[in-house]
């Protein structure tokens, strides 16, 4: 029909988790790398339409080579000139306030691998907080915490595109091979990146509380780092809470590996 219609070029793009709400894009090819079982979730307008927990069935989708082929909506490219965009894949947040709402957009090298990572405000309230993200990584880094190398560039954040799994999809594999011991070692581990990621302003010997953070970041979860070599790489730390209990973000960490 394009083809008939004089668009001779064509590129696909697989939009999740619907057209009414676009909160991911896959150029035709491009897989996911990570679960998408945390990052998405599919909306529904009555209830009685919830017979299945649709977010967990991607994972096997991919498997079986259907994942664009199932995809809830289509965005096709047709460029007159024959020259495609070199996106592989946009995440959205436009359901945040205006001045937490990014996009998140992957680009592919000339043979279509990807290889960069740059990220976008949606509205202009949210450019500071680009700068406050690779101001969060430097602190990290500077407590000792691998994040992502990063630069913010004019209105653009960006960062290299990391070919690992992320730390959830590592640790569900790792809990797979049954070594109760390389599991909890690698969640002290994470926990201990916790930790260390900011100055202590309380070590909370016997006051029920805890250690308590200076700094407390509230992304450091297995979704937002990468497994590199059995160490963990963070990205995407938007979040800081001063004065944050410690065990708040251990908490979080748990919840995502529950």
């Amino acid at each position: 029909m394009l083809t008939d219609a004089g668009f001779s070029t064509q590129k696909f793009y697989s939009v999740l988790t619907d057209l009414e709400h676009p909160m991911m894009m896959y150029a035709e090819g491009f897989l996911p790398n990570e679960s998408l079982t945390d990052r998405l979730f599919p909306t529904y307008h009555r209830p009685e339409h919830v017979f299945l927990a649709e977010e967990r069935f991607y994972q096997p989708l991919i498997e079986e080579g259907m994942f664009h082929a199932t995809a809830n909506a289509y965005f096709i490219e047709c460029p007159l000139d024959g020259k495609f965009s070199d996106v592989l894949h946009v995440t959205s947040s436009l359901d945040r306030r205006p001045e937490d709402a990014l996009l998140t957009v992957i680009h592919g090298d000339s043979d279509g691998r990807a290889e960069r990572v740059e990220k976008r405000a949606a509205y202009p309230e949210g450019k500071t907080r680009l700068q406050e993200i690779a101001a969060h990584h430097q602190d990290l880094r500077a407590h000792g915490v691998k994040a992502i190398e990063d630069r913010v560039s004019g209105d653009v954040y960006e960062m290299p595109f990391v070919d690992a799994p992320t730390a959830q999809v590592w640790l569900e594999e790792l809990v797979k091979t049954g070594n109760r011991g390389a599991v909890l070692a690698a969640i002290d581990h994470f926990r201990d990146c916790i930790l260390a990621s900011s100055d202590h302003v309380s070590e909370g010997d016997g006051d029920g509380h805890g250690v308590v953070l200076a700094r407390g970041y509230l992304g450091l979860v297995p979704i937002n780092a990468f497994a590199v070599n059995g160490d963990f790489v963070f990205f995407d730390q938007e979040f800081m809470m001063e004065h944050c209990p410690a065990d708040v973000i251990v908490i979080r960490m748990v919840d995502f590996l529950a």
